[in-house]
Parts: structure tokens; C-alpha cells; sequence
């Protein structure tokens, strides 16, 4: 058994012999580097805060009765596109009842100030080029005919974010 352990032995020190000959010391690495390859795709995104209720309650002799209530969006987009965007209802209102908001530009984009909203979209906010914002402000206005009875009405908005042309 000797013998063989002499034998292996000696095809280490052979094959560590071969490795220096053939290119100098053999060293473990200290450190390393590695290439990370990165692709930052094309980001669009708004999200709006929670339901909010606007009650009609009040009216100046005469005048149809109103009601204001704010919320917020926040809105991140890395286009090099100007992009804009756009308010429609998802259904429409009881007639003699109309909804309009106000959305608070971003620092690189433009407001349309109030906006009367329908079931066809409408630009909110324009030229907003790469930006990442949060806690805008929505201000949403409705106002009701005396020919709308008193009820809870329910109207949903939709905010998409599209090129601005």
C-alpha cells in the first residue's frame, strides 16, 4: 500500500510540475468580475387613491346644487416619448348629473384644469415627459340638475396614460 501512496503522490507533484512549466505560479483568484447585462423596459404606470365620496348637498338660491372632493394619483413613466393623460366615465351619468376633474400637472407636464368628463376620453394632463410623482391632486366637481332625484349615483373614471400627439 506504501507503494501506491508514493505512486499518487508522485503524479500530483508531476501534474502541479506540468502546470508551472507550461505557465508559472497557480494562484486561487481574490476577486472576480462578472458582466450584468440590464434592459430597463418601457415603465407607464398610474394608480389613483381610495373611492371617494362627493355628496351634492349645496346650492345658492338659483344656482344647481354642487359638490367638490379631492383625491390623489401618483404617475411614473421613463418615455422619451411626451405622453399624456387621458379621463373617460365608464358608463354615463343620470342625466341632469355631470362630473368634472381637475388633475395637478406633474413637474413635467401641463393641466387641462377642470375637465367635464364623459364616457369618451378627454386629455387631463399633457406634455408629461419621463417623471416619477406622487400624491397628486384630483379634484373632482359634480354638479346636479333639480331634475336629479335625490340618490347615490356611482361613476367610475378610467385614467390611461398614451402618447400625447
Amino acid at each position: 500500500m506504501k507503494k501506491s501512496i508514493c505512486v499518487r503522490h508522485h503524479r500530483i507533484f508531476a501534474g502541479a510540475a506540468a502546470l508551472l512549466a507550461a505557465g508559472g505560479a497557480v494562484h486561487a483568484a481574490d476577486t472576480t468580475t462578472q458582466d450584468v447585462d440590464i434592459t430597463v423596459q418601457s415603465v407607464n404606470e398610474i394608480s389613483v387613491g381610495a373611492a371617494v365620496a362627493l355628496s351634492v348637498s349645496s346650492a345658492a338660491a338659483g344656482i344647481n346644487p354642487t359638490g367638490i372632493i379631492s383625491s390623489t394619483y401618483s404617475i411614473t413613466t421613463n418615455s422619451t416619448t411626451s405622453k399624456k393623460i387621458t379621463a373617460h366615465l365608464t358608463g354615463a351619468l343620470t342625466g341632469g348629473l355631470t362630473l368634472s376633474a381637475n388633475l395637478q400637472a406633474p413637474s413635467t407636464g401641463t393641466s387641462a384644469g377642470a375637465t367635464l368628463l364623459s364616457t369618451s376620453p378627454v386629455d387631463v394632463v399633457n406634455s408629461i415627459e419621463a417623471v416619477t410623482a406622487s400624491g397628486l391632486t384630483i379634484s373632482y366637481s359634480a354638479t346636479a340638475t333639480v331634475a336629479v332625484a335625490p340618490n347615490s349615483y356611482v361613476a367610475e373614471v378610467t385614467y390611461t396614460i398614451v402618447n400625447d400627439s
